[in-house]
Formats: C-alpha cells, structure tokens, sequence
C-alpha cells in the first residue's frame, strides 16, 4: 500500500521511497512532503490518511527468484487532511491495513505466513471502528492476508472448513462462494466480480529457463455465482481491474486483458538493463493506474497511440515508452 489516489481531487498521495521515503503528494505535478514517515498500507477515508507507520520488525516477503524483499510492522495512524493533526490510532505491529466503512481491519505479527510460505507463527487479524475503538480479534479471520477486509454489501469475505464464504455481519449466517481445493491470492472484489489467483507465482520453468505453465486470474459474479476465467499469463507479479479491463504486470512486461482476451497494447519498462527489475504492484483509483516496482519507483500508467498501446511515467519525470 504505497499509493493512494484521490479520483475526486485528482491528488496521489504515496511514499516516496526515491526520496527518504517520505510521506508524500502529487497534486496539479507538483510533488509535496506531508510528512516525513515512511508508510504503508496508506488508506484515505473521509477527509484522512490512515497507514501503517514501520517499526523495527522485519518482515520477509518472497521474490520470485527465491529471495526477499524486507518490510515492517508499525502502528495505525491517522493524518487530518484539513488540520494536519497526526493521531497514533492503535498501537501495535500491524503488517497491513485496509479502511472502509466498516471501520478498520488488520493483520498483526512479525512473521509472513500464508498457505505457501511461512515464517515462524501465523499472523492474527484484528478489526476496530474507523477512530481506533472496540477492537476485536477474529479467530476465524482468513488465513490469507489478500482476503483483509474484502466486503461485499452485508457481507464479509471469510474462510470456514477450508472454503471461502460470504458471511452476514448481522446474522452471523454464511453463503458458499469457493472450494479451497487449491491456494487462493491477490483477492479483490470490484462491483459484483470476486477476483482472485489459484496458485499464485506456482509457474514452472522447462530446461532451457523458460515458463511453461502459467498463472490464471480468474473471476466469479457474487450476484450469480457463476464463475470465469479472466486471463492467463506466464508469469505475475499484480494486477489491477479497471472498468471491464485487466490489468497485469509481470517481470519486464504488462499486458492488457479485456472479455478474455489479450489486447495488442503492452508495456515493457523502457530504460532498465537489470532483467530481473519488475513491476512488483499495481493502484487503481477505478479510474487511473499507478504502479510501483523493485527499485523504489512509482509510476503513472496511461494509454498512448503508439505501438505499445501504453506508456508510464515516473512520478515527477519524463513519459517512458512513448516512441518504441
């Protein structure tokens, strides 16, 4: 959670990890410190930032290569847009945080855990009002930290028995979405579309280094049940849904699905002789997209008329792939 757009005034808020990470914003081009923190997992909620500020707890986080990137747990805070009152919410070692107006919900834990990789003891997942009050664990919390606060009207994304489920916040009363016969990630709803990824990253490589199986994005309709395939790709790092199109990155390139297909319109990052740099996430506000990779940079993605069908900036730079 490195970037938080604003589609109503047209301000990004982000930290600016090429600059002393830094909480910062992006507003009519020009670039702003609004404090000098580094935090994730930035939520904007009526008028407020809330995010994560990081602690001294590491936290590891698979790369695809078998590496890993480092990240922190921090405390919940809460910036005044208006007043640019900073209040320290929660105190705790919260690893990610999302905020919606159910109020707050959260992972805690200085261990990474999920069904594929695990170190040390599992996270717990607590939920709180939006001013930080009533918290309450919730033992049957998913287990996978990508199902964090995914609502969808009454109903909040759980898992029971090993499958996924709809559960009534009133009732208490569940509806089946999915089996759990297989590892579940990078979960988001969008209207009435539950998106996910079965296996995600599980691709293999023949002897010659290249990927022969791939990953697949797959969608179901809540208000129907029905389930679809959105796209398959070789390899995935993120991807984002805007309007009736997917977005997906992946290593050096970023490709565009809409109805099931692939659209001719790619990305590559232009300008990086390291084939290992990638695009590790991808922000939508529903409308733009924004995205951020290995090596502390945030991005403004866009269309453009050119082959590529796509072109990127660097937040405060020059356009990339505007003319191959």
């Amino acid at each position: 959670g490195l970037v938080c757009p604003d589609a109503e005034t047209g301000t990004l808020y982000f930290t600016n990890l090429s600059d002393g990470e830094t909480l910062c914003k992006l507003e009519n081009g020009v670039i702003t410190e609004i404090l000098p923190v580094t935090a994730k997992s930035i939520n904007l909620w009526d008028g407020s930032l809330y995010y994560i500020c990081d602690t001294e707890n590491p936290v590891g986080i698979p790369k695809f290569n078998g590496e890993f990137r480092t990240a922190y747990t921090g405390d919940i805070y809460r910036y005044d847009l208006a007043t640019g009152e900073t209040t320290l919410l929660i105190e705790t070692d919260a690893y990610r945080l999302v905020v919606s107006e159910y109020g707050l919900d959260w992972s805690a834990g200085v261990n990474y855990s999920c069904e594929k990789y695990t170190f040390g003891t599992s996270e717990h997942y607590y939920h709180a009002d939006i001013d930080g009050g009533n918290i309450t664990e919730n033992a049957e919390f998913p287990i996978i930290d990508d199902w964090l606060g995914l609502y969808y009207g009454d109903y909040q994304t759980e898992t029971a028995d090993g499958a996924i489920v709809l559960r009534d916040m009133q009732s208490g009363e569940t509806v089946p979405v999915l089996s759990r016969a297989e590892t579940l990630d990078y979960s988001a709803i969008v209207g009435d579309i539950l998106y996910y990824c079965p296996n995600f990253r599980n691709y293999r490589m023949n002897e010659s280094g290249n990927i022969v199986s791939k990953n697949t994005l797959c969608g179901i309709d809540l208000s129907t049940g029905e389930s679809f395939t959105v796209a398959k790709t070789a390899y995935m790092t993120d991807y984002a849904i805007v309007g009736d199109t997917a977005y997906i990155c992946g290593g050096l390139n970023f490709s565009v699905y809409r109805d099931g297909n692939q659209l001719s319109g790619r990305l590559e990052l232009h300008g990086f002789n390291d084939s290992k740099h990638e695009f590790i996430a991808l922000y939508t506000d529903g409308e733009n997209l924004y995205a951020a990779d290995d090596r502390k940079g945030i991005y403004i993605v866009e269309p453009n008329d050119t082959q590529t069908g796509l072109r990127y900036y660097d937040i405060g730079g020059e356009p990339w792939g505007t003319e191959e």
